[in-house]
Protein backbone atom coordinates (compact mmCIF):
# COMPACT_ATOMS: atom_id res chain seq x y z
CA UNK A 1 0.00 0.00 0.00
CA UNK A 2 2.80 2.02 0.98
CA UNK A 3 4.86 1.55 -2.26
CA UNK A 4 1.88 2.18 -4.24
CA UNK A 5 1.11 5.59 -2.69
CA UNK A 6 5.06 6.19 -3.15
CA UNK A 7 4.94 5.67 -7.20
CA UNK A 8 1.14 8.08 -7.37
CA UNK A 9 3.48 10.56 -5.61
CA UNK A 10 6.19 10.72 -7.83
CA UNK A 11 4.19 10.56 -10.82
CA UNK A 12 2.21 13.41 -9.93
CA UNK A 13 5.35 15.19 -9.00
CA UNK A 14 6.62 14.71 -12.59
CA UNK A 15 2.55 15.78 -13.67
CA UNK A 16 3.24 18.73 -11.40
CA UNK A 17 6.42 20.00 -13.08
CA UNK A 18 5.40 19.98 -17.04
CA UNK A 19 1.70 19.99 -16.91
CA UNK A 20 1.01 23.46 -14.10
CA UNK A 21 2.69 26.04 -16.00
CA UNK A 22 0.43 25.49 -18.92
CA UNK A 23 -2.93 24.07 -17.03
CA UNK A 24 -3.07 26.17 -13.80
CA UNK A 25 -6.47 24.12 -12.86
CA UNK A 26 -4.95 20.82 -13.41
CA UNK A 27 -3.02 22.34 -9.78
CA UNK A 28 -5.80 22.29 -7.76
CA UNK A 29 -6.83 18.39 -9.00
CA UNK A 30 -3.30 17.51 -7.85
CA UNK A 31 -3.75 18.81 -4.29
CA UNK A 32 -7.02 17.40 -4.01
CA UNK A 33 -5.35 14.36 -4.81
CA UNK A 34 -3.02 14.28 -2.42
CA UNK A 35 -5.59 14.93 0.49
CA UNK A 36 -7.95 12.20 -0.89
CA UNK A 37 -5.03 9.65 -0.57
CA UNK A 38 -3.99 11.25 2.89
CA UNK A 39 -7.45 10.66 3.76
CA UNK A 40 -7.51 6.91 2.54
CA UNK A 41 -4.99 6.24 4.24
CA UNK A 42 -5.90 7.97 7.99
CA UNK A 43 -9.23 6.01 7.04
CA UNK A 44 -7.16 3.00 7.10
CA UNK A 45 -5.19 3.64 9.89
CA UNK A 46 -8.48 4.22 12.66
CA UNK A 47 -10.16 1.20 11.55
CA UNK A 48 -7.31 -1.65 11.88
CA UNK A 49 -6.94 -2.78 14.78
CA UNK A 50 -10.09 -5.11 16.19
CA UNK A 51 -11.78 -4.94 13.20
CA UNK A 52 -15.86 -5.32 13.90
CA UNK A 53 -16.62 -7.38 10.26
CA UNK A 54 -20.59 -6.08 9.90
CA UNK A 55 -19.06 -2.41 11.14
CA UNK A 56 -16.18 -2.64 8.85
CA UNK A 57 -18.57 -3.40 5.82
CA UNK A 58 -20.75 -0.71 6.51
CA UNK A 59 -17.95 1.62 6.99
CA UNK A 60 -16.55 0.51 3.60
CA UNK A 61 -20.11 1.14 1.72
CA UNK A 62 -20.37 4.74 2.89
CA UNK A 63 -16.75 5.37 2.35
CA UNK A 64 -17.26 3.77 -1.26
CA UNK A 65 -20.49 6.05 -1.94
CA UNK A 66 -18.63 9.30 -0.17
CA UNK A 67 -15.82 8.78 -2.55
CA UNK A 68 -17.87 8.59 -5.64
CA UNK A 69 -19.56 11.53 -4.54
CA UNK A 70 -16.54 13.22 -3.98
CA UNK A 71 -15.24 12.02 -7.47
CA UNK A 72 -17.77 13.36 -9.12
CA UNK A 73 -17.94 16.81 -7.15
CA UNK A 74 -14.01 17.12 -8.27
CA UNK A 75 -14.83 16.49 -12.03
CA UNK A 76 -17.83 19.03 -12.12
CA UNK A 77 -15.44 21.41 -9.60
CA UNK A 78 -12.24 20.94 -12.34
CA UNK A 79 -14.37 21.35 -15.48
CA UNK A 80 -15.63 24.53 -14.35
CA UNK A 81 -11.85 25.70 -13.47
CA UNK A 82 -10.79 24.66 -16.53
CA UNK A 83 -13.76 26.53 -18.45
CA UNK A 84 -13.10 29.77 -16.83
CA UNK A 85 -9.61 29.67 -17.57
CA UNK A 86 -10.73 29.83 -21.08
CA UNK A 87 -13.15 32.46 -21.12
CA UNK A 88 -12.53 34.00 -18.36
CA UNK A 89 -16.36 36.41 -18.38
CA UNK A 90 -17.88 33.10 -17.15
CA UNK A 91 -16.97 34.09 -13.74
CA UNK A 92 -18.81 37.83 -14.22
CA UNK A 93 -22.43 35.00 -14.22
CA UNK A 94 -21.37 33.91 -10.63
CA UNK A 95 -22.02 37.54 -9.07
CA UNK A 96 -25.08 38.55 -11.13
CA UNK A 97 -27.19 35.73 -10.26
CA UNK A 98 -28.87 36.07 -7.49
CA UNK A 99 -32.28 35.00 -7.07
CA UNK A 100 -35.33 36.90 -6.62
CA UNK A 101 -36.21 35.38 -3.51
CA UNK A 102 -33.04 35.41 -1.93
CA UNK A 103 -33.21 39.21 -2.54
CA UNK A 104 -36.65 39.29 -0.99
CA UNK A 105 -35.88 37.55 1.66
CA UNK A 106 -32.91 40.23 2.78
CA UNK A 107 -35.70 43.08 2.27
CA UNK A 108 -36.90 44.26 5.59
CA UNK A 109 -40.59 45.03 6.16
CA UNK A 110 -43.29 45.82 8.34
CA UNK A 111 -43.59 44.24 10.98
CA UNK A 112 -44.62 44.80 14.52
CA UNK A 113 -41.74 43.15 16.11
CA UNK A 114 -38.49 45.53 16.62
CA UNK A 115 -36.06 44.43 13.96
CA UNK A 116 -33.46 45.11 16.89
CA UNK A 117 -34.55 41.74 18.54
CA UNK A 118 -33.33 40.18 15.71
CA UNK A 119 -29.71 40.47 16.53
CA UNK A 120 -30.56 39.79 20.84
CA UNK A 121 -31.34 37.12 23.12
CA UNK A 122 -34.77 37.65 24.43
CA UNK A 123 -32.74 38.46 27.89
CA UNK A 124 -31.11 40.74 26.14
CA UNK A 125 -34.09 42.46 24.93
CA UNK A 126 -35.91 42.78 28.59
CA UNK A 127 -33.35 43.75 30.11
CA UNK A 128 -31.24 46.39 28.48
CA UNK A 129 -32.22 50.00 27.83
CA UNK A 130 -33.82 51.11 24.44
CA UNK A 131 -30.37 53.08 23.38
CA UNK A 132 -27.95 50.20 24.55
CA UNK A 133 -29.74 47.26 22.60
CA UNK A 134 -30.10 49.38 19.58
CA UNK A 135 -26.29 50.02 19.60
CA UNK A 136 -25.11 46.20 20.59
CA UNK A 137 -27.54 45.57 17.30
CA UNK A 138 -26.02 47.95 15.23
CA UNK A 139 -22.21 46.51 16.48
CA UNK A 140 -23.66 43.15 15.82
CA UNK A 141 -25.16 43.99 12.25
CA UNK A 142 -21.87 45.70 11.06
CA UNK A 143 -19.74 42.41 12.35
CA UNK A 144 -22.13 39.91 10.77
CA UNK A 145 -20.86 37.49 8.20
CA UNK A 146 -22.20 39.23 4.58
CA UNK A 147 -23.19 37.33 1.68
CA UNK A 148 -22.51 38.87 -2.08
CA UNK A 149 -25.60 40.67 -2.36
CA UNK A 150 -25.43 42.13 1.05
CA UNK A 151 -21.57 43.36 0.10
CA UNK A 152 -23.43 45.11 -3.15
CA UNK A 153 -26.17 47.01 -0.96
CA UNK A 154 -23.50 47.89 1.32
CA UNK A 155 -21.50 49.36 -1.55
CA UNK A 156 -24.50 51.06 -3.10
CA UNK A 157 -25.36 52.25 0.38
CA UNK A 158 -21.64 53.51 0.71
CA UNK A 159 -21.70 55.28 -2.88
CA UNK A 160 -24.89 56.95 -2.20
CA UNK A 161 -23.41 58.85 0.83
CA UNK A 162 -20.60 59.65 -0.61
CA UNK A 163 -22.77 61.43 -2.94
CA UNK A 164 -25.06 62.95 -0.27
CA UNK A 165 -22.02 64.24 1.44
CA UNK A 166 -21.46 66.13 -1.31
CA UNK A 167 -25.01 68.04 -1.53
CA UNK A 168 -26.84 65.46 -4.10
CA UNK A 169 -30.24 64.54 -3.54
CA UNK A 170 -29.57 60.46 -3.67
CA UNK A 171 -32.50 57.99 -4.42
CA UNK A 172 -31.29 54.42 -3.80
CA UNK A 173 -33.58 52.90 -6.27
CA UNK A 174 -31.19 49.34 -6.47
CA UNK A 175 -32.00 48.50 -2.52
CA UNK A 176 -35.46 49.48 -2.96
CA UNK A 177 -36.59 47.95 -6.28
CA UNK A 178 -34.27 45.08 -6.21
CA UNK A 179 -34.74 43.70 -9.97
CA UNK A 180 -36.66 46.02 -10.46
CA UNK A 181 -34.54 49.33 -10.83
CA UNK A 182 -33.69 48.66 -14.14
CA UNK A 183 -29.81 49.20 -13.83
CA UNK A 184 -30.85 52.37 -12.01
CA UNK A 185 -28.78 51.98 -8.35
CA UNK A 186 -28.77 55.23 -7.47
CA UNK A 187 -30.15 58.84 -9.02
CA UNK A 188 -27.98 61.60 -7.51
CA UNK A 189 -29.59 64.84 -8.48
CA UNK A 190 -28.10 68.88 -7.75
CA UNK A 191 -28.76 71.74 -9.65
CA UNK A 192 -30.38 69.99 -12.31
CA UNK A 193 -27.55 67.60 -12.72
CA UNK A 194 -29.14 64.13 -13.11
CA UNK A 195 -26.35 61.22 -12.47
CA UNK A 196 -27.86 57.90 -13.26
CA UNK A 197 -25.32 55.47 -11.44
CA UNK A 198 -24.52 52.19 -11.03
CA UNK A 199 -22.15 50.21 -8.75
CA UNK A 200 -20.05 47.45 -9.32
CA UNK A 201 -18.41 45.73 -6.15
CA UNK A 202 -16.34 42.93 -7.47
CA UNK A 203 -13.05 41.03 -6.33
CA UNK A 204 -10.11 42.90 -7.47
CA UNK A 205 -9.11 39.69 -10.11
CA UNK A 206 -12.50 40.36 -12.33
CA UNK A 207 -12.88 42.97 -14.86
CA UNK A 208 -15.59 45.10 -15.73
CA UNK A 209 -16.40 44.72 -19.44
CA UNK A 210 -18.51 47.04 -22.02
CA UNK A 211 -21.54 45.82 -21.50
CA UNK A 212 -22.05 47.26 -18.05
CA UNK A 213 -21.27 50.52 -19.82
CA UNK A 214 -24.05 49.86 -22.51
CA UNK A 215 -26.42 48.76 -19.24
CA UNK A 216 -25.94 52.18 -17.53
CA UNK A 217 -25.51 53.91 -20.50
CA UNK A 218 -29.20 52.52 -21.80
CA UNK A 219 -30.68 52.70 -18.54
CA UNK A 220 -29.91 56.81 -18.76
CA UNK A 221 -31.43 57.08 -22.23
CA UNK A 222 -34.63 55.26 -20.76
CA UNK A 223 -34.73 57.06 -17.70
CA UNK A 224 -34.88 60.45 -19.96
CA UNK A 225 -37.28 59.49 -22.28
CA UNK A 226 -39.87 58.61 -19.22
CA UNK A 227 -39.31 61.57 -17.80
CA UNK A 228 -39.36 64.13 -20.26
CA UNK A 229 -39.32 64.80 -24.41
CA UNK A 230 -37.06 63.25 -26.39
CA UNK A 231 -34.99 65.02 -29.01
CA UNK A 232 -32.26 63.27 -30.30
CA UNK A 233 -29.09 66.08 -30.83
CA UNK A 234 -25.78 65.47 -32.48
CA UNK A 235 -22.48 65.98 -30.58
CA UNK A 236 -20.52 68.46 -32.13
CA UNK A 237 -17.63 66.00 -30.99
CA UNK A 238 -18.59 63.17 -33.00
CA UNK A 239 -16.86 60.71 -30.91
CA UNK A 240 -19.12 61.50 -27.81
CA UNK A 241 -22.75 60.77 -29.41
CA UNK A 242 -25.40 61.84 -27.18
CA UNK A 243 -29.38 60.84 -26.64
CA UNK A 244 -30.71 62.60 -24.02
CA UNK A 245 -33.24 65.15 -24.75
CA UNK A 246 -31.98 68.88 -25.11
CA UNK A 247 -33.12 70.06 -21.89
CA UNK A 248 -31.54 67.53 -19.68
CA UNK A 249 -28.40 67.12 -18.09
CA UNK A 250 -28.38 63.15 -17.55
CA UNK A 251 -25.05 61.70 -16.85
CA UNK A 252 -24.64 58.10 -16.51
CA UNK A 253 -22.20 57.17 -13.94
CA UNK A 254 -20.18 53.57 -13.55
CA UNK A 255 -18.60 53.33 -10.29
CA UNK A 256 -17.13 50.36 -9.65
CA UNK A 257 -14.25 48.50 -7.03
CA UNK A 258 -11.89 46.89 -9.69
CA UNK A 259 -10.78 47.88 -13.01
CA UNK A 260 -12.27 48.34 -15.93
CA UNK A 261 -11.44 46.11 -19.59
CA UNK A 262 -10.20 48.81 -21.91
CA UNK A 263 -12.89 48.36 -24.29
CA UNK A 264 -15.34 49.14 -21.59
CA UNK A 265 -12.84 52.48 -21.36
CA UNK A 266 -13.41 53.24 -25.26
CA UNK A 267 -16.97 52.66 -24.89
CA UNK A 268 -17.49 54.50 -22.22
CA UNK A 269 -15.55 57.54 -23.71
CA UNK A 270 -17.58 57.07 -27.03
CA UNK A 271 -21.12 57.14 -25.29
CA UNK A 272 -20.29 59.97 -22.43
CA UNK A 273 -20.23 57.77 -19.69
CA UNK A 274 -18.23 58.13 -16.38
CA UNK A 275 -15.91 55.61 -15.04
CA UNK A 276 -14.96 55.41 -11.26
CA UNK A 277 -12.79 52.95 -11.19
CA UNK A 278 -11.26 50.91 -8.07
CA UNK A 279 -13.65 52.96 -5.93
CA UNK A 280 -13.10 50.93 -2.48
CA UNK A 281 -16.02 49.95 0.14
CA UNK A 282 -14.94 52.23 3.03
CA UNK A 283 -16.31 52.65 6.95
CA UNK A 284 -19.23 55.41 6.96
CA UNK A 285 -21.58 56.44 9.71
CA UNK A 286 -24.03 54.31 8.73
CA UNK A 287 -27.12 56.03 11.08
CA UNK A 288 -29.61 58.12 9.04
CA UNK A 289 -30.39 61.44 11.06
CA UNK A 290 -33.64 62.84 9.23
CA UNK A 291 -35.67 65.31 9.91
CA UNK A 292 -39.58 64.23 9.35
CA UNK A 293 -42.10 66.53 7.18
CA UNK A 294 -43.51 66.70 11.10
CA UNK A 295 -40.23 68.12 11.67
CA UNK A 296 -39.61 65.59 14.41
CA UNK A 297 -36.21 64.39 14.33
CA UNK A 298 -35.90 60.58 13.36
CA UNK A 299 -33.13 58.25 13.24
CA UNK A 300 -32.55 55.28 11.09
CA UNK A 301 -30.85 52.17 11.53
CA UNK A 302 -29.51 49.79 8.39
CA UNK A 303 -31.96 47.07 8.95
CA UNK A 304 -35.32 49.65 9.53
CA UNK A 305 -37.62 49.30 7.62
CA UNK A 306 -37.81 52.91 5.82
CA UNK A 307 -33.87 52.77 6.00
CA UNK A 308 -33.30 53.04 1.93
CA UNK A 309 -36.62 55.49 1.45
CA UNK A 310 -34.59 58.41 3.60
CA UNK A 311 -32.99 60.83 1.79
CA UNK A 312 -30.54 62.78 3.84
CA UNK A 313 -30.23 66.35 3.17
CA UNK A 314 -27.34 68.56 4.48
CA UNK A 315 -29.35 71.78 4.23
CA UNK A 316 -32.34 70.78 6.57
CA UNK A 317 -30.02 69.54 9.22
CA UNK A 318 -30.40 65.95 8.67
CA UNK A 319 -26.82 63.78 8.79
CA UNK A 320 -24.96 60.80 9.09
CA UNK A 321 -24.42 59.74 12.79
CA UNK A 322 -21.60 57.01 14.37
CA UNK A 323 -23.10 55.60 16.88
CA UNK A 324 -26.52 55.69 18.56
CA UNK A 325 -25.09 57.73 21.25
CA UNK A 326 -24.45 60.58 19.23
CA UNK A 327 -27.53 60.09 17.37
CA UNK A 328 -29.91 60.88 20.16
CA UNK A 329 -27.56 63.64 21.63
CA UNK A 330 -28.39 65.59 18.57
CA UNK A 331 -31.93 65.18 19.47
CA UNK A 332 -32.87 62.22 17.37
CA UNK A 333 -34.71 59.53 18.53
CA UNK A 334 -35.37 55.76 16.85
CA UNK A 335 -37.67 55.39 14.57
CA UNK A 336 -40.89 53.68 14.83
CA UNK A 337 -42.19 52.41 11.33
CA UNK A 338 -41.63 49.11 12.38
CA UNK A 339 -44.89 49.48 15.30
CA UNK A 340 -48.04 48.71 13.82
CA UNK A 341 -49.98 52.07 13.00
CA UNK A 342 -47.02 54.58 13.12
CA UNK A 343 -45.15 56.68 11.41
Amino acid sequence: MYADLEVHKANFDRLVKEKTIAFPWLAHAIADYYALCEDRLARQLDTKQRPAPRAAEEIREASRRRREAERLLRLAEYKTRYYESLFPWLTELVDESVADDVVAATQPEASAEDPVSTWLTAAEYQKLTPSVRNQIALDRYKARTKSKWEIGRDYERFIGYCYERDGYHVSYKGAVDGFDDLGRDLIASKQGEVLIIQCKYWSQHKMIHEKHVFQVFGTAVEYDMSTGPVASRAADNRTAPLLFSQQSQIQPVLVVSNKCSDRARAFATRLGVVLREQVPLDSYPVIKCNVSSSRQRIYHLPFDQQYDRVVIELRKGECYADSVAEAESMGFRRAFRWKSGQE
